[in-house]
């Protein structure tokens, strides 16, 4: 027996309506397979994907990221959930990590393009205490690039997933970013 929940969304996305409600794995509901182990080596992609969140990191002056395994599993298994049951932009709400989704059209982005996409934010952020940091005066148009680039934030993992004709992208990061009153860098 499968059973979902919905809690509100506590990562920021761009599209407050598409992250209101997500469903979480109960108890009663079996876990999607694990297919990444801690020991495992970084793909071609992961390491793109890797560089990509720390270019945007040097930019800024804050130290580059590692990458981890653990966080990588978990956005995997959540991209796998997106595109072939939800089919549709969701927060996993895994508690203490922060979370960046993208969709786009099946072969269109690669996973670095698509994180290239949310550092584009970056032309609305100004420096300071978050969430006062967007040039807008809303955090949410730039609550993706400054997770990207959260000083407190040392290890991020992505996973890719399509399905029905998308191409969902997860990042976890850990220690979450985005934390109220805290400064970004």
């Amino acid at each position: 027996m499968q059973q979902v929940s919905f809690v509100l969304a506590a990562s920021a996305c761009l599209c407050a309506s598409a992250c209101i409600e997500m469903p979480m794995m109960t108890a009663s509901q079996p876990p999607l397979p694990q297919r990444l182990m801690a020991s495992d080596p970084m793909d071609p992609a992961q390491e793109q994907m890797l560089a990509a969140h720390n270019k945007y990191r040097s930019e800024v002056g804050v130290p580059p990221l590692s990458w981890s395994s653990e966080l990588a599993s978990n956005a995997q298994i959540w991209a796998e959930y997106l595109a072939t049951r939800a089919h549709r932009l969701q927060h996993s709400g895994l508690a203490g990590t922060g979370e960046n989704v993208a969709v786009w059209t099946s072969g269109h982005k690669t996973p670095s393009q698509l994180i290239d996409l949310w550092a584009e934010e970056k032309e609305l952020f100004t420096p300071g205490i978050f969430p006062h940091v967007s040039r807008t005066g809303k955090w949410e148009t730039i609550a993706h690039y400054s997770q990207i680039i959260w000083m407190e934030t040392t290890q991020v993992g992505c996973g890719f997933a399509n399905g029905d004709g998308n191409d969902y992208l997860v990042c976890l990061y850990s220690p979450q970013g985005n934390v109220f009153t805290e400064k970004v860098y």
